[in-house]
């Protein structure tokens, strides 16, 4: 499945498709990705639409740099 990864450093925003066989392993190729960004916050997203526009589809998961990850409705995820 497809799910996008939208993220937030001091210097701008970006975001990219991201491919997980389901949402843990979304989470960690997400993660692995956003290693040495310096990210103030990110949501990695999932909709059905293969080119969702910024913003589009539902948070499944939410980092912040002060809480970490943390998967929507459940305990933040550990390092």
């Amino acid at each position: 499945m497809r799910y996008f990864l939208e993220y937030a450093t001091d210097q701008g925003v970006g975001r990219f498709a991201v491919e997980g066989t389901n949402l843990c392993d979304a989470l960690t190729k997400a993660r692995a990705a956003l290693q040495g960004l310096d990210c103030t916050r990110a949501a990695l997203r999932h909709t059905a639409r293969p080119r969702p526009t910024s913003g589009e589809g539902q948070a499944l998961a939410i980092y912040t740099r002060t809480e970490g990850w943390k998967i929507q409705g459940s305990q933040p995820v550990s390092e």
